[in-house]
């Protein structure tokens, strides 16, 4: 392709049984304040009409891809930044909405701060309404750098579907096939890890969709603290014999995870086993050493008296 014809942001959507809110999605893109981009729909071997409301647009910057079987959203991510044409590549999911600036401002925003190499927003939550439903704690309260490296080895920060990437970096690293229901975040930390940038603008530019069928809240019925406990570990598995700085901050917060996971569990299982209360045990042993240091001082007190 001429580099001339190239447009300055790919905005990639994947699409797998989406039809409920998949206009929504689309029109969000389409109606942004900048033009010049392309908008990379892989349709995932969707079995609703998703496809047909998809063909139904007459839009030249509208670019389709069907998969003909599904393959998974990893795969997808993955073939849909191959596919990129753009400098940049903006994600975008088929149930959410994007606020008309919102690719404007993140072009603007890379094109003056050339350290960064993925640029976030904040997001704000809805209901299958569109009624706002609150905020995603995270992500409200890490809008610098340093705080994002902070966070992101504990928990994640970054709302996948507000971002935009430097496409020379993130098709160098992508995401990674182990991270199932995680893979944005194990991308967010590949990416700190190799020593770039992630930088978020502190306004709300997109609507994030809470539904029933959305995969956040199905992977999050299996239970989040096994989920995070399985992610780091597959993480940290995989970063073995290369840890870097931000990785050894992920071990520290894997172990808490396990300590804070398996605590109430060992708890319960003590007090059964010894027909004993744990917490009562080490207060009676705190009890008996502190009395017994009183009559070890008492004792070394009256044996360096003069008599």
């Amino acid at each position: 392709m001429d580099e001339d014809l190239k447009p300055i942001v790919t905005v990639v959507m994947p699409v797998y049984n989406a039809a409920l809110y998949l206009k929504e999605a689309v029109d969000s893109i389409l109606n942004q304040t900048l033009k010049d981009f392309e908008l990379l729909i892989i349709n995932d071997g969707s079995t609703d009409n998703s496809l047909q409301i998809i063909q139904s647009y007459d839009d030249k910057r509208i670019r389709l891809v069907n998969n003909e079987v599904n393959c998974g959203i990893i795969k997808t991510r993955n073939k849909g930044l191959a596919l990129s044409t753009g400098k940049y590549i903006a994600m975008m999911d088929a149930d959410d909405i994007s606020l008309p600036t919102r690719l404007e401002k993140q072009v603007k925003y890379l094109e003056q701060n050339k350290d960064a190499a993925v640029l976030a927003t904040k997001l704000v939550l809805m209901n299958e309404n569109g009624e706002e439903q609150g905020y995603w704690p995270e992500d409200f309260r890490t809008t610098t750098v340093s705080q994002i490296n902070k966070t992101l080895p504990i928990s994640n920060c970054i709302g996948q579907p507000t971002v935009m990437m430097r496409a020379d970096t993130v098709k160098s690293i992508g995401y990674n096939n182990a991270f199932l229901h995680n893979e944005d975040w194990g991308l967010w930390l590949n990416i700190i890890s190799n020593g770039f940038v992630i930088a978020k603008l502190n306004e709300v530019l997109l609507k994030y969709r809470i539904h029933s069928t959305s995969t956040t809240v199905n992977a999050n019925t299996k239970g989040v603290e096994k989920k995070i406990i399985r992610f780091k570990y597959t993480y940290l598995r995989q970063k073995f014999f290369k840890l870097k700085r931000t990785d050894y901050k992920v071990l520290s917060s894997f172990f808490n995870d396990v300590i804070k996971y398996v605590a109430p569990t060992l708890y319960k299982v003590v007090t059964k086993l010894y027909k004993v209360n744990p917490l009562k045990l080490i207060q009676q042993y705190l009890t008996v050493r502190n009395q017994l240091s009183k009559i070890d001082y008492a004792k070394r007190k009256w044996s360096n008296l003069e008599i």
